[in-house]
């Protein structure tokens, strides 16, 4: 299945296996996936679990921390 992954200034399409979840297509772009604070499909907050379907895009917001 195809996927798109939004993240800062970059956007991959990448094919993965069906049964993917969003923690996977993180890991897949070379993102840690603990630099995430949370992804958007279709304007709604998902899960790192959330299971993937076919054409799915993803936008990531990074994690912010500060002090």
């Amino acid at each position: 299945m195809k996927v798109i992954v939004n993240y800062v200034k970059s956007r991959w399409e990448i094919d993965l296996p069906e049964g993917t979840t969003v923690a996977d297509a993180i890991a897949a772009v070379g993102v840690p996936v603990n630099d995430i604070g949370f992804a958007i499909i279709k304007g709604k907050v998902v899960r790192k679990d959330y299971v993937l379907k076919d054409g799915d895009g993803i936008t990531l917001y990074a994690a912010i921390v500060g002090g």
